[in-house]
């Protein structure tokens, strides 16, 4: 009898522990957000991972490391394969590297080339033509002009030292925070592609290839296009593309 009665004793005793051991896994469960849930669908594949935090340039320089001095805007981008919308982006093109960050938010990421198939920003689409398959160094190309063929520019800005004038003559861009007393300077450099639907792409070193690749083109441009412009030549370029594709040659 002693014995039955210190058994129904210990059970009230253990009977709430019990049911806070077997109420604990669900209660888990039920915390979870749907973002947790995202997190563990996609792990090591979440983008936000494979990001790292922006280069910061703790030196002197004239110009600008960016594709030009506005800073971020407002765009897209596909990264590892899922899109983002609603993001503000910004192209470094000293490293070739791709940066976000959400509105209101002071946490600025970085993505290698790699990692981006495009971008969209300001309205100007950049494609990564290495990741797409064709044949040309890694990194990011501004759709200049988009119908049969496409024409594409990329912007380098390599980090160079002059003792010399390095305003708009070196670096191809007005600064208006230029100093006469530094010398280190991003320079500016600019190629042309063209790319047809058979895949192939061929760089534009000058205008001449593209008469030579458009029988005509060259008196339409002189017709109508003025005198080229050695420092516009997106314009210039866009310009004969769609002369060349509105008469049919």
């Amino acid at each position: 009898m002693k014995r039955h009665k210190f058994r129904l004793l210990a059970l009230r005793i253990l009977a709430p522990c019990l049911a806070v051991f077997l109420f604990l896994p669900a209660f888990g469960q039920e915390e979870k957000t749907d973002y947790d849930r995202y997190v563990e669908a996609a792990k090591a594949e979440l983008p936000i991972l494979k990001s790292k935090r922006a280069v910061r340039y703790n030196f002197g320089f004239n110009g600008t490391p960016y594709h030009d001095p506005d800073g971020f805007k407002e765009g897209e981008a596909s990264i590892c394969g899922k899109i983002y919308h609603n993001l503000l982006v910004n192209y470094n093109s000293h490293l070739q590297t791709l940066e976000t960050r959400q509105e209101k938010s002071p946490l600025t990421r970085t993505y290698d080339a790699d990692d981006v198939e495009w971008f969209i920003r300001d309205g100007v689409k950049y494609i990564n033509l290495k990741k797409a398959g064709y044949d040309v160094e890694e990194g990011f190309y501004e759709i200049v002009y988009e119908g049969q063929e496409v024409l594409y520019r990329r912007i380098d800005k390599s980090l160079e030292t002059n003792t010399f004038s390095n305003n708009i003559m070196n670096i191809g861009y007005d600064d208006p925070l230029y100093r006469d007393n530094v010398n280190q300077f991003f320079n500016f450099k600019e190629a042309f592609f063209l790319s047809s639907g058979n895949g192939a792409i061929v760089r534009i070193k000058n205008h001449r290839v593209i008469y030579k690749r458009h029988p005509g083109s060259k008196k339409l441009a002189r017709e109508n296009l003025p005198y080229y412009n050695e420092t516009d030549h997106a314009f210039w370029y866009r310009r004969l593309m769609e002369l060349i594709e509105n008469s049919g040659r």
